[in-house]
């Protein structure tokens, strides 16, 4: 990825005009700002932006999460229980839990397709996560149908899509945190995308003229003619929903999705920035019309070490980004040094590639690391420090493939392809620069 040349392109692109296609296609030479951050937010940003983690007591039958509307007393969520349970089907003593039947999906996946929708509120979202946590803890198996799995984009994390998930339980022997949160992501996402049409997957990525060898950044949402075929390629897939008791989607809702979603991180890109840089912005009068949903989906090879399967929450106030999942609860369960091995146990690498240089440029070379000093670059990813949020904006010094998984080297830092990235420490900036210099 050349993200110097992406931010500095997208920046100044801003402004340009937006247009639309058949199914509500805004192209994006207009919506360059976002179009970085929906990566992450940026690196060098050093502001005082709020990150806050949200808890969330189910057993207690209380949230601790304010109410966003206080003018609205929240649902009760003895009511949500009574109003949810009716799409889950228990056996085996209670240990299996089925989501949904046939008739109950087709119905609710019938009002996405005219277009309809029945919203749910920002309580019943937090009861519904809180409700699959304690739901994954107390059953060994949970029951979904795997094509509607694989429709919402969640089959993937599943690691197997058979229609079954296996439960991961802290106290059982060979305990995998890594798999219990993406199940319990993806049967978040399962349920809430069924039961509010709201929630729609917005995609950023280019339009491609093949025998031209051209592309144009757009901006499309699923349902546009454009995904899923050879012409469009996708960067990034980010789930969205307003908070808004709207009765429908189509085209206008999502127009208004994308244009909080880009309000939103204007004001987040903004307030991470030094002060000589945010310029005369005005933060008080600065808001969404509504709360937003926000949910980022690492895609393909970005998964493998991808760990940060997150669901966010935007106020209207634009002032913090909070965490609604993973919960405290689960964060709790998380073992010291976790890292995400999506594909097993073992750090799954079998061949690193070093560039020296910018990767693919004449002046750079490309050569395989031997195994020990493969090995020396794996223990530097699979440290214990958590690789934080951040893309870099500076020329590369050169690049880590891991089998095929693309880690940047730049400003005494690793960074990874999926946005994230990992402070090195003096002894390590040592080695890489000699690895650099050998392999040069």
């Amino acid at each position: 990825m050349i993200e110097a040349y992406r931010f500095k392109y997208l920046y100044t692109e801003r402004n340009k005009t937006m247009l639309s296609n058949k199914r509500f296609a805004l192209v994006a030479m207009t919506v360059v700002l976002s179009a970085v951050l929906l990566l992450t937010a940026t690196v060098f940003a050093i502001g005082e932006a709020v990150e806050e983690s949200k808890s969330f007591s189910f057993d207690g039958i209380e949230s601790f999460i304010p109410e966003l509307d206080k003018e609205a007393p929240p649902t009760s969520q003895l009511s949500m229980k009574e109003k949810f349970e009716k799409y889950l089907s228990f056996t085996n003593d209670g240990k299996t839990v089925s989501l949904f039947g046939e008739e109950q999906a087709t119905e609710l996946l019938k009002l996405r397709e005219e277009e309809k929708r029945e919203a749910l509120s920002y309580d019943e979202v937090l009861y519904l996560i809180g409700d699959t946590v304690d739901l994954y803890l107390t059953c060994d198996e949970i029951l979904l149908d795997k094509e509607i799995a694989e429709m919402i984009g969640i089959a993937d994390y599943l690691i197997e899509n058979d229609g079954v998930i296996e439960c991961e339980h802290p106290e059982g022997e060979n305990y995998n945190y890594a798999k219990m949160i993406r199940d319990i992501y993806s049967t978040v996402i399962y349920r809430l995308y069924l039961l509010d049409s709201g929630l729609t997957r917005m995609y950023t990525g280019h339009k491609v003229d093949w025998d031209q060898c051209k592309a144009e950044f757009m901006i499309l949402f699923e349902g546009d003619e454009l995904v899923g075929t050879k012409d469009y390629t996708v960067a990034k897939c980010i789930y969205l929903l307003s908070f808004d008791d709207g009765k429908t989607i189509g085209d206008e809702y999502n127009q208004k999705l994308y244009s909080e979603y880009d309000e939103f991180f204007e004001e987040w890109f903004k307030n991470k920035l030094p002060a000589d840089l945010i310029g005369d912005y005005d933060f008080e009068g600065h808001s969404l019309q509504n709360d937003l949903l926000i949910i980022d989906m690492p895609l393909g090879d970005d998964m493998k070490y991808h760990y940060n399967f997150d669901i966010r929450f935007a106020p209207k106030s634009c002032d913090t980004r909070d965490q609604v999942f993973p919960t405290k609860e689960v964060e709790d369960l998380e073992p010291i040094g976790y890292f995400d091995r999506i594909y097993g146990e073992e750090f799954p690498v079998e061949t690193v590639n070093i560039w020296v240089g910018h990767p693919f440029e004449e002046t750079s070379s490309h050569k395989t690391l031997s195994d020990e000093d493969k090995a020396l670059i794996i223990d530097i990813i699979d440290s214990d420090r958590k690789w934080e949020l951040g893309a870099h904006v500076h020329e590369l010094e050169g690049r880590f493939d891991l089998d095929g998984q693309g880690i940047n080297y730049c400003c005494d830092a690793l960074y990874n392809t999926n946005g994230t990235y990992l402070t090195l420490t003096p002894e390590e900036i040592d080695l890489i620069d000699s690895l650099m210099a050998k392999y040069k």
